[in-house]
């Protein structure tokens, strides 16, 4: 008889308003939110709350929308187009994801996550503003530029971990570790990080090359604003 009650109780809409109601729905919605975010890489992102929840969803509404007009309209080089394209997606990927599973805390990121942002779009930024020239360098590559390029490339496995997680890294890794020790035929060791330096960053043959660009086209503008909904 007890059962019989307790199960009309739950089933009564005239208490599905009542406290009692809304509380166990708010537990219910927060005990999903922990196992997904627990489980579920693309889950464990950022709290953004009031204006800076507002910021950070309007970065992402202007992302989309340059995507549509570049991807319409833009006449440029599409090194400038790929280029600008990834370091804005630096940015939005350190805004979105943390470093790790459990960051709960509202309207916060860690310096460290700031100062790698800004080196990762700077990085890729430095490549958008002088895409002209540094095509027409060839390879004659300073080490500033390799460096710059050294910085985009780690910034953006970081950035692969948070959002993917850690076995396509290590995926990413064995081959860079492959090519540098073993596929790279220069006898000296700054010659090989020189070489895959500037094939996968300053050309269109790596990281630039079909999948970011059909990324870029079409994936990111029904699939970007997902993290925030």
């Amino acid at each position: 008889m007890e059962e019989k009650e307790k199960k009309n109780q739950m089933t009564d809409p005239s208490l599905e308003g009542s406290p009692s109601a809304q509380n166990e729905a708010s537990q219910a919605a927060a005990d999903v939110d922990a196992v997904m975010k627990k489980y579920d890489r693309e889950s464990n992102t950022r709290v953004w709350t009031g204006v800076p929840g507002m910021i950070v969803k309007c970065i992402i509404i202007a992302f989309s929308i340059w995507c549509i007009w570049v991807t319409l309209f833009a006449t440029f080089l599409e090194e400038i187009r790929l280029t600008s394209f990834l370091g804005l997606v630096i940015l939005m990927g350190f805004l979105v994801y943390p470093a790790k599973k459990g960051e709960t805390r509202e309207n916060y990121m860690p310096w460290y996550d700031i100062l790698m942002m800004a080196a990762g779009m700077a990085s890729y930024f430095y490549f958008t503003f002088n895409a002209e020239t540094i095509i027409q360098q060839g390879t004659r590559f300073t080490p500033l530029q390799i460096v710059i390029g050294i910085v985009g490339i780690v910034i953006l496995l970081e950035v692969t971990r948070r959002c993917v997680g850690l076995p396509i890294l290590l995926v990413a890794l064995f081959f860079v570790c492959y090519a540098l020790f073993f596929g790279l035929t220069n006898p000296s060791f700054y010659g090989r990080v020189r070489y895959f330096v500037r094939n996968v960053f300053y050309t269109k043959e790596g990281i630039f090359s079909t999948p970011v660009n059909v990324c870029s086209r079409y994936i990111v503008i029904f699939r970007v604003c997902h993290p925030l909904n």
